[in-house]
This record gives C-alpha cells, structure tokens and sequence, in this order.
C-alpha cells in the first residue's frame, strides 16, 4: 500500500509535466486549408459532371487513379476496366450518375 501512495503522486507529476504544452506549441492555424480543398473537391465535381453530361471519357478517366476499384454490380479493378465499363455505359446512351455538390455538408459521394 505504501508503495502505491508513492508512485500515484509520481505518475500524477508525470502525467502533468508531459501533458501539458506551453501555449506557442498549441497549433494557431489549421494544418489544412478547408477552404481550398472544399474548393479542389467543388471543382472536381463540377469537372465530373461536365464530362459526364458530355459523355467525355477521357474527361471523366481523367479524375480516376490508375489503380482505383470502381463497383457496379461488379468490380473494376484499374482505369482501363473503369474506361471500358463506362464506354459501354456511354454506347447505350446512358450516363452515369451525377455528383450532388452540397454546401456545409459534404460534397458528394468521394
């Protein structure tokens, strides 16, 4: 029991010195700028979504990662599936879906 009543104040003084930041560490300033990536996705949507409209392939593939997985009932596994997929979307003369670009919610589904 004594031992216990030593080492709580210690782990207490520990805990305070080593938790505690003086106040020129506390960050002042976010580490990403919000508004310019609400922008950057903003501007995403609206590329997506010209592209689609205008069944621009290229346009669209142009916003997918060389290996992303896309999935529609299936999965496509790289860009080039993805492309395919969508150029037969686009040869029955469907679009695909647009992207909802909401304010002070997310903006979209990505």
């Amino acid at each position: 029991m004594k031992k216990l009543l030593m080492i709580l104040p210690l782990v207490l003084v520990f805990c305070f010195a080593f938790g505690c930041q003086k106040a020129d560490e506390v960050a002042e300033e976010p580490a990403v700028d919000v508004e310019a990536e609400r922008a950057a996705v903003s501007q995403a949507i609206e590329a997506w979504n010209t592209a689609n409209n205008s069944k621009d392939l290229e346009g669209m593939l142009a916003l997918v990662a060389e290996d992303a997985l896309f999935t529609s009932g299936e999965e496509f596994a790289d860009k080039t599936q993805i492309g395919e997929y969508w150029s037969n979307t686009f040869s029955q003369g469907q679009l695909l879906e647009e992207l909802p670009a909401r304010k002070n919610r997310n903006l979209g589904f990505w």
